[in-house]
Parts: structure tokens; C-alpha cells; sequence
């Protein structure tokens, strides 16, 4: 490894990576998934051979097809099976979520949706990161100038749905217009709509994905955290029984604890898949 990008002290620990900072490059950081999958806010969290691999593996894939297409992220290079070199960003504290199809949430948000109706154009929403409220909904109230934030399991006309608000100049970090959200918005569903794209040469449906962002050194907004079967919905020939992401993780019953061998094997295996698929996009 070239001593200008040695890996230095871990700077941060979340559900699913470790992040590293770099000797004599401060501009870089060093990202290390875990060999883990977790679900319900962290409540649920498990260790699956080879998940640290095959997830890095599609996000890799991923991140270098949305730079050939113009798109700027934080993805630098591969150092290792599981670890990646990034540029440093300040991260945004918030998701944002694309979806072709309505599907998960968005469904217990909008009950009078259909579940798999398409949408002419990417919906994409904006979550806020927070485990203890359940990353809640985010709308910028025009009239107020605060982000109002709302359950994201109920309908936004239910009378509990909304549970706070906060000011934009509380985190500089955040959307502080709503021109800033819908630029953001904007971007978010170009990039659906290319990976999109690239699934469907392979007979997979991208029903939804998650992403998250921040800004490097030179105030650039750049795509970063990772994109991959954890954070996309992806069904086989657009059949949702034949998902090949974490749904089949989440769909084990809670209560029933640890998933089996036979079923940790078989969620590695639909990741792995997922992984040689994102392979062939540096042919396209």
C-alpha cells in the first residue's frame, strides 16, 4: 500500500462500516463494511460469511458506473475485499429514497396506492437520520421556513403523523431551501434511473433505492455510503417473491431470533448474485 494513503485511526463506527482516516492525505478516508446485516433501526443484527465481500463488491461496481455517467461520488478506488478509498465528505444527516414502483413504507404513508404501481417518474423522499425517531419523513414547510418531520409508518393526514420540526440552520449540513431538496431530489432520481437502466439489461427490477451524500473539501456534493442489495430493492424479472436483497433478511421473523445456517447461506448467496451482476456494468 502506498504510504500517501496508509490507513490511520478509526475516526467512526456505524451498524455496518468502520471508517478509517488516512496518514498524510486528510482529504481520505478508508471505508470497511462488516461481514453484518442489521434491520429495524439496528434492533436486529447479524453476521453473515462473506456479506462484507459481495457488498462492497456491487457498490464498487455501482459507484464506478455513476462516475462514467457523469455523476460525482466519494468512490476513489478498491484497497481490499471489504474496504474502499473515499474522499472525506461531511455527511448529510439524511437519505433519500428513489422509488420506480410503489413498495415498502411508502405504502403504509399512501394506502391508497396500489402495491407495484409504477410511477411515471422516480418519487424521491427525504428522510432524516435519526435511529431513536425512526429516520423520519422530511418536508420543508414552505410557510414556516422548518423541516417538519413525520412518521414514516403512517399516513401524513393522520392526526399522530407528524413529530416535530427543526431549522435548517440547526445543521448547516441539511437542504436549507427547497430549491436545495429538489436539486437534490433531482440528481437522486437521474442516478435511479441509470442504475435502473443497468439492472434491467439483466432482467432485474430496481424497485427503490436508498442513498445518502455530503460535501468534500471543496464544498462538492458527492453520492457516498455505499449502493448495494442492503440499501436497493431488487426483484428477479420484476416478481417480488424472487427478491435478491435485504428484504430476504428482513422478512425472517423477529422474534425468531438468529437466522438459520441454511438461511444466512442463502441471503449470502442472493448478495453474491447481485454482485456478478454489477460485475458486466463496466461493460455497458
Amino acid at each position: 500500500m502506498n504510504s500517501e494513503i496508509m490507513k490511520g485511526e478509526m475516526v467512526s463506527q456505524g451498524k455496518t462500516k468502520r471508517v478509517y482516516s488516512t496518514r498524510f492525505h486528510p482529504s481520505r478516508v478508508y471505508l470497511e463494511r462488516k461481514a453484518v446485516l442489521t434491520a429495524g433501526d439496528g434492533l436486529r443484527s447479524t453476521g453473515i460469511k462473506g456479506i462484507d465481500i459481495s457488498t462492497t463488491t456491487a457498490s464498487c461496481n455501482i459507484f464506478k458506473l455513476l462516475e462514467r455517467n457523469g455523476f460525482q461520488t466519494h468512490f476513489i478506488e478498491r484497497v481490499s475485499d471489504n474496504t474502499i478509498l473515499a474522499k472525506r465528505l461531511e455527511v448529510m444527516p439524511a437519505e433519500f429514497v428513489a422509488r420506480g414502483i410503489a413498495a415498502g413504507s411508502f405504502l403504509k404513508r399512501n394506502p391508497y396506492m396500489q402495491k407495484g404501481a409504477r410511477f411515471p417518474k422516480p418519487v424521491v423522499e427525504a428522510f432524516l437520520k435519526d435511529d431513536g425517531r425512526h429516520d423520519p419523513l422530511m418536508h420543508l414547510n414552505s410557510r414556516t421556513g422548518k423541516i417538519d418531520l413525520y412518521r414514516a409508518d403512517v399516513p401524513l393526514e393522520d392526526e399522530a403523523a407528524k413529530i416535530g420540526e427543526l431549522s435548517p440552520s440547526d445543521n448547516m449540513l441539511l437542504p436549507q431551501s427547497l430549491a436545495d431538496i429538489e436539486r437534490i431530489k433531482e440528481l437522486v432520481s437521474e442516478i435511479f434511473c441509470v442504475v435502473r437502466s443497468a439492472f434491467d439489461h439483466f432482467g432485474i427490477l430496481l424497485v427503490d433505492f436508498k442513498v445518502e451524500g455530503g460535501y468534500d473539501m471543496d464544498g462538492n456534493f458527492r453520492i457516498g455510503d455505499e449502493i448495494n442489495g442492503d440499501c436497493c430493492r431488487l426483484w428477479i424479472a420484476g416478481d417480488p417473491e424472487c427478491a435478491v436483497d435485504k428484504d430476504c433478511f428482513r422478512r425472517i421473523p423477529f422474534e425468531k431470533g438468529r437466522p438459520t445456517p441454511a438461511e444466512c447461506a442463502t441471503i449470502a448467496a442472493k448478495y453474491e448474485f447481485v454482485a456478478k451482476i454489477t460485475s458486466h456494468f463496466e461493460e455497458m
